[in-house]
């Protein structure tokens, strides 16, 4: 089962998106163990559709012959279709796609979505849920975007342990969890295809010994991801490894940041 981080962005002190710092993050997590890349954490949403080429690009550089599975939610269906279509012209291995976000939508609505993207590229798409999102995708909706639109996978963020199994069952080899907090109970659940973890930026070799069998690491690595959300989460993640933040992301807490285990990576 692969190992996938969801890597963060670095900002340089204009704000702008820094690819030498990005290049050398990613290959940090790489040489530690990660299995590949899944571009989608922190700011990348709100990224505009260049600086997201822009990343996409990086990653699938430098994850050559990996897993890279990028994110392309954009707020217009054409954006979404052209950054699908940049990822696979620069290699990427299949994208990953939200519902809309924020309002709740018919059935038919969310298929429309997907399909922008299903009929756009060659390689697979990937829908991934999450409890911020505003859309919920039941099984029965899974169905139909794998079974009609052909949609590859299902990432799962909700957290929420009996949700995972009942995901996994029905969906064995194509549902990924994207919990850090599951991460140690997950590991051997049949049907799992992998795991996408936003921790693994600040920790990627203890993240890919828990994933990979050290079943001891499940405790230890519960509660160094809840003391990192506690610090801040996503951006505690990035003041940790000294990289920038930009809106709607902001610096957090020196002191709370300080209490968290060092990452050892150095840009």
């Amino acid at each position: 089962m692969s190992l996938l981080i969801a890597n963060v962005v670095p900002f340089n002190r204009n704000s702008q998106v820094d690819t030498g710092a990005l290049r050398a993050h990613l290959l940090w997590l790489l040489g530690s163990g990660a299995d590949g890349l899944a571009p989608l954490a922190d700011e990348f949403l709100w990224l505009d559709p260049d600086e997201k080429e822009q990343v996409i690009t990086v990653c699938c550089d430098v994850g050559a012959g990996r897993p890279v599975l990028p994110c392309v939610w954009a707020p217009a269906p054409g954006q979404v279709a052209r950054l699908a279509r940049h990822a696979e012209r620069s290699g990427a291995m299949g994208v990953i796609l939200p519902p809309p976000l924020l309002h709740a939508l018919p059935v038919e609505a969310i298929l429309s979505w997907y399909r922008v993207v299903v009929v756009a590229v060659h390689i697979p798409v990937f829908a991934w849920m999450h409890p911020a999102f505003g859309n919920d995708l039941p099984p029965a909706v899974l169905s139909r975007l794998h079974g009609e639109l052909g949609v590859a996978g299902f990432l799962d963020s909700f957290g929420d342990s009996f949700r995972m199994r009942r995901l996994a069952k029905e969906f064995p080899g194509r549902t990924w969890l994207a919990d850090d907090g599951l991460a140690g109970e997950m590991r051997e659940l049949p049907g799992v295809a992998g795991y996408v973890s936003r921790a693994g930026n600040a920790w990627p070799e203890m993240a890919t010994r828990l994933w990979k069998g050290k079943e001891a690491l499940a405790d230890a690595w519960r509660a160094r991801t809840q003391a990192l959300v506690r610090a801040g989460d996503v951006a505690a993640v990035k003041q940790a490894l000294r990289m920038g933040t930009r809106p709607p992301f902001t610096a957090v807490d020196d002191d709370a940041v300080s209490r968290l285990p060092g990452t050892g990576f150095q840009a």
